[in-house]
């Protein structure tokens, strides 16, 4: 895996309108719908999650905790293909991560985390993808 900047990899801040958080708004272009929304802990028994898409975007945003997330394009003809990035997502920091189609996830917590993710499309829908806890 190289390391470097993976296409259509977003990183971006939660905002708060004084009352509370706007996690994704209309006006935000990073998914036109949503097919499904999931509460992810991940716990000393179960410390690492990974996930493949073929065809669905997703969102996931740490809201308790703290995790180290890796990613890789599998994306054939994606000018990054092969790219990898990692990163470290705290609850506090509260920041979403888009990741797009094709790019496999790894998401690792030394302490119990969870994870809010949404996606465009249930898992499942595509043959090929895959959630495995390890």
């Amino acid at each position: 895996m190289t390391e470097k900047k993976i296409d259509d990899v977003i990183l971006f801040p939660v905002k708060s309108d004084g009352i509370g958080n706007v996690i994704v708004g209309e006006n935000d272009h990073l998914l036109r719908r949503f097919g499904q929304l999931e509460l992810i802990t991940l716990t000393e028994k179960q410390p690492k999650l990974s996930l493949f898409r073929k065809r669905a975007d997703e969102i996931f945003f740490v809201l308790s905790g703290e995790v180290q997330v890796s990613g890789e394009d599998m994306r054939s003809k994606s000018p990054s293909f092969g790219a990898g990035m990692a990163w470290t997502l705290k609850a506090q920091d509260s920041l979403g991560l888009l990741i797009p189609f094709g790019v496999k996830i790894d998401f690792t917590a030394q302490q119990e985390s969870q994870i809010l993710r949404l996606s465009t499309h249930e898992d499942g829908f595509d043959e090929e993808d895959s959630k495995e806890f390890i």
